[in-house]
């Protein structure tokens, strides 16, 4: 369509003027489905455009999206990546990383149910995917 299009995205600012955007904990599938379906927060909008206007002082854009996001964020700050069960498995809580690294948590997921030797012999750090990823079960 011959244009030219920039995504942005990760506030920095909170509405509040803390760190790390106007975050709100979401309790319920209700919350979350009504989140995406809005146009996102104004402030988050508005820093964005400006972080852009610093790296290209006389950008005019033609237009401005704003969309709604949401993060997972798992109790270890680590994606889940693993087999709950013969044949079942999981990649999930991306903790605000995914987007980046969601090539190479796809491989580590189907390595962890295709070729479970493989993926137990990888390392991170020092230590096995399996126990970095491993997914914690939720207590009752």
């Amino acid at each position: 369509d011959k244009t030219v299009r920039l995504k942005l995205g990760g506030a920095r600012l909170g509405s509040d003027g803390g760190e790390y955007g106007p975050s709100r904990e979401m309790s319920s599938n209700e919350e979350v489905m009504e989140w995406y379906q809005t146009d996102g927060s104004d402030s988050s909008r508005d820093e964005m455009v400006e972080l852009l206007r610093g790296f290209i002082p006389n950008v005019n854009p033609v237009r401005i999206i704003s969309n709604s996001c949401a993060t997972l964020n798992t109790p270890t700050r680590q994606a889940y990546i693993g087999e709950l069960s013969e044949g079942w498995g999981v990649a999930t809580g991306g903790n605000g990383y995914a987007a980046k690294s969601s090539d190479e948590l796809g491989r580590l997921a189907a390595l962890s149910l295709l070729d479970k030797p493989k993926f137990d012999s990888e390392f991170i750090c020092g230590k096995s995917v399996s126990d970095v990823f491993r997914p914690v079960p939720m207590s009752k």
